[in-house]
């Protein structure tokens, strides 16, 4: 028996993003998002975080809103989903199995620093918004004019070669890297096909790591005998990692959606004249020509929620959950198997693959534009700070003593870890969405108010943070029978890990210095928890800007420090 509770659900509002019309249909495959969303600055006319949840097991799904759930079926214990507990603590362990509740991580929404978001009259900030923009024009035309007096040129352009040398290689690259991540594509067809059988098997498995493990590796060996800038190297590492991340996700989702597409059809075995209700369609029915990747139109509803029906009532309800499980809007598997549908994730700015994603009704050429543009204008000052503010600091290092040197790296440091930020999720990020009417532009969340170093780790750089949830976090729950400790504590340790391997790679020498001061953050976790820090949040922000405007500066001066005394 099933318990299937519908009692509570909330309907999603279509008017969400500019007009969009999408819709979030409230069992997207995924994962539940960081609980620290459900209190975030959404604008008015934002979807709930209270979407259905559902839950993916062997032959069970409860969409559900209640606090409690038995599943008498399958092993009798009951699965609670706290309000105020993290998003990996919605599981429960087993001696059988380990359940999971899910909930779509994608909605249509604005990202925090937009323009069109912080002009809005509401927003009571916006003044200061445009107070820091006037004051960084004001700093680049100062800087631009002081080299012109200086030199006769508005740049100097010292560190100009450090971006520019090499660029051709470095497309061409990057172009290998982006041809190889084909392969897991490739890889899913070969399932879809019926030639990998079964999906689920160790040598599957053991192929699809090998693969992403041969490209990440590949790519670090190669970098080793290459005579780049450290620029041109931290760029192709970086977007080496984000293949590789894209690259698990579609094969590691896509092949979870295989056992449950398997575990359908056994079951229409069973049942061989099972008719639908509502479309008479089953999964693999409908062509592909029949399943968009992009719009959605209330009408295809019918089409996307097959409900079968036979005198065996235990055995509609498992056969239609798993038929939900399979399907997303108008997208259901196996026909997301489609070399259109794995381009359009490549570009989505988003490292989990989901079945469907709100989108826009049209690309914006205005916002398309303006976002170029800012990319632009922020990275010339960012050029700007880094060629006269820290460059001739760093210079100095040899005969400046290690605490001045620090003090003098805090602000351009810190101006340029923001510039950067601002960069990549506000501008480049944007620019992804545009191209593909990515509705959720929500990429990080104000991790500048963050009380404690993991509210920061999951507010600052959501795509990294949904990729961590589902695919360690959670995975190391589920399959390895890991405590939430642990699996924290895993997934913490892969993070330090590749970052840093990027440092490594980018200074030329190994030295683990950012990943003692990532791991040296766990315990400065746990102080934050006191409370002392949650009596006084002011204390707790304190204490990690604190961390934050000294933590770069000394990386910086760790890590330039023996090429400076060479």
């Amino acid at each position: 028996m099933v318990v299937r509770q519908r009692n509570n659900t909330e309907t999603i509002p279509s008017e969400v993003c500019q007009g969009s019309d999408s819709k979030s249909s409230g069992k997207a495959y995924g994962f539940s998002s960081s609980a620290s969303e459900s209190g975030s600055d959404t604008p008015t006319n934002s979807v709930s975080d209270e979407t259905p949840r559902v839950i993916l097991g062997t032959t069970t799904t409860v969409t559900h809103f209640a606090k409690v759930a038995t599943l008498p079926s399958q092993t009798g214990k009951k699965y609670s989903s706290p309000e105020n507990e993290s998003p990996g603590e919605y599981c429960a362990t087993s001696s059988t199995s380990t359940k999971i509740i899910r909930k779509s991580l994608f909605k249509p929404r604005v990202s925090r620093l937009d323009s069109r978001r912080m002009f809005t009259s509401t927003n009571g900030g916006r003044g200061w918004y445009v107070l820091f923009w006037l004051a960084m024009l004001c700093y680049i035309v100062r800087q631009f004019a002081v080299n012109f007096l200086e030199t006769g040129y508005p740049i100097k352009g010292s560190a100009f070669p450090a971006i520019s040398e090499g660029i051709l290689e470095l497309l061409v690259a990057d172009m290998v890297v982006v041809s190889y991540s084909f392969t897991a594509f490739g890889w899913q067809k070969a399932i879809t096909g019926g030639w990998i059988q079964p999906p689920d098997s160790m040598v599957a498995y053991v192929i699809q790591h090998l693969n992403q493990a041969c490209l990440l590796f590949g790519v670090v060996v190669w970098l080793l005998y290459q005579e780049w800038t450290w620029v041109q190297t931290g760029v192709l590492l970086l977007h080496t990692m984000v293949i590789v991340m894209k690259m698990h996700s579609y094969s590691s989702s896509n092949r979870e959606l295989a056992v449950t597409y398997k575990k359908l059809q056994e079951l229409l075995v069973i049942h061989p004249d099972a008719i639908t209700q509502s479309s008479q369609q089953q999964p693999g029915d409908r062509s592909p020509q029949d399943v968009p990747i992009a719009s959605h139109t209330p009408d295809d509803r019918a089409n996307v929620e097959p409900v079968l029906r036979t005198p065996d009532e235990d055995w509609n309800r498992r056969a239609t959950d798993l038929m939900e499980a399979l399907s997303a809007d108008e997208v259901s598997y196996p026909y997301n198997v489609t070399l259109v549908n794995f381009v359009d994730y490549l570009f989505v700015p988003a490292l989990v693959y989901e079945l469907y994603y709100p989108r826009i009704p049209k690309i914006r050429l205005g916002y398309l534009v303006e976002k170029i543009c800012a990319t632009f204008g922020v990275f010339a000052l960012l050029h700007v700070t880094f060629e006269d503010y820290i460059i001739p600091i760093l210079a100095e290092i040899p005969r400046l003593n290690m605490v001045m040197t620090i003090l003098e790296l805090i602000t351009p440091v810190m101006i340029c870890y923001l510039l950067i930020f601002y960069i990549i999720f506000e501008c480049i990020c944007n620019v992804f969405a545009e191209i593909t009417r990515f509705a959720d532009r929500n990429f990080y969340d104000d991790w500048w108010n963050s009380t404690s170093f993991d509210e920061y780790s999951r507010k600052w750089n959501k795509p990294v943070h949904y990729f961590l949830l589902r695919h360690i976090y959670f995975y190391s729950i589920d399959t390895y029978r890991m405590s939430r400790r642990s699996a924290t504590f895993l997934t913490f340790f892969l993070s330090s890990c590749l970052h840093e391997l990027v440092l490594a790679m980018v200074a030329g020498r190994l030295r683990m210095y950012l990943f003692m001061l990532q791991m040296a953050q766990l315990p400065l976790i746990y102080l934050g928890r006191m409370p002392l820090f949650r009596r006084f949040p002011v204390l707790g922000n304190g204490l990690f800007w604190l961390g934050m405007i000294s933590g770069p500066p000394l990386l910086a001066v760790l890590y330039c420090r023996e090429n400076y005394l060479q």
